[in-house]
């Protein structure tokens, strides 16, 4: 009988240990805002280079956290955490690529309706 009880108690521990991870992080930005800033975060600097040398780095960044209502140092937190992990990199690589890639179509959409 104690086994048992230890056995359930360590199989109850490992399924919360297997669990926790991303989600038990509260600084962690979501991933679908994360990959929805991130990419505004990547269209507001191209735009700035086009425009060329004047406008403050941080500025574009700020507004954009506010916007999507994340401290920026979550952003940064976040980042870090997607750095740390090759595949987990890689794997939000490709979804800010489909975001962009969605945002391009939309943008073409709108420009073949005028």
């Amino acid at each position: 009988m104690i086994q048992n009880r230890s056995l359930f108690v360590f199989l109850a521990l490992l399924l919360l240990a297997s669990c926790s991870g991303r989600d038990a992080d509260p600084r962690l930005v979501p991933e679908e805002t994360f990959v929805r800033l991130y990419a505004d975060i990547l269209i507001s600097r191209e735009e700035r280079t086009l425009r060329g040398p004047g406008d403050a780095d941080s500025a574009p960044t700020d507004s954009l956290c506010r916007a999507y209502g994340v401290a920026l140092a979550d952003v940064d937190h976040t980042l870090k955490y997607h750095q740390r992990d090759l595949p987990s990199w890689k794997q939000f690589h490709e979804k800010v690529i489909q975001r962009l890639e969605l945002l391009r179509q939309e943008m073409a959409s709108k420009r073949t309706k005028r």
